[in-house]
């Protein structure tokens, strides 16, 4: 699959949608595929460390794939209860990526980069 890199900025306390092209020179079945999202403040901290991580299948709440299943786009709904935790008034930057694996055995990264999220002006 092609990787992309994309540095994506969001507000503390809102909602994000993260929309990752899963593409490759010929068709891939994503019916049954696996996608992985995972951020985390320090590359090398282990995976039960992460800031946010998900995993889901084709049809879950927070990530679906498009183009009925196959070779599409991969949408991932991060909810503001995420990032509404970090310390008011403080940038936070993450380091993220998003892995799709399929049933045929193929794990790829189709996207990764910066997550930053900046300070809320407004508490509600």
């Amino acid at each position: 699959m092609i990787h992309t890199t994309l540095d994506i900025v969001s507000v503390q306390g809102d909602s994000l949608t993260i929309d990752a092209a899963a593409l490759n020179p010929t068709a891939v079945d994503l019916t049954s595929a696996t996608i992985y999202f995972t951020a985390k403040k320090s590359l090398g901290d282990p995976e039960v460390q992460a800031f946010a991580k998900q995993v889901s299948t084709d049809g879950s709440p927070i990530i679906v794939i498009s183009n009925g299943g196959v070779t599409g786009t991969v949408h991932i709904a991060i909810p503001s209860v995420v990032t509404q935790g970090l310390p008011y008034g403080n940038m936070t930057v993450l380091h993220y990526d998003i892995k799709v694996s399929t049933g045929a055995g193929l794990m790829a990264t189709i996207q990764s980069g910066m997550w930053t999220v900046t300070p809320s002006v407004t508490t509600p």
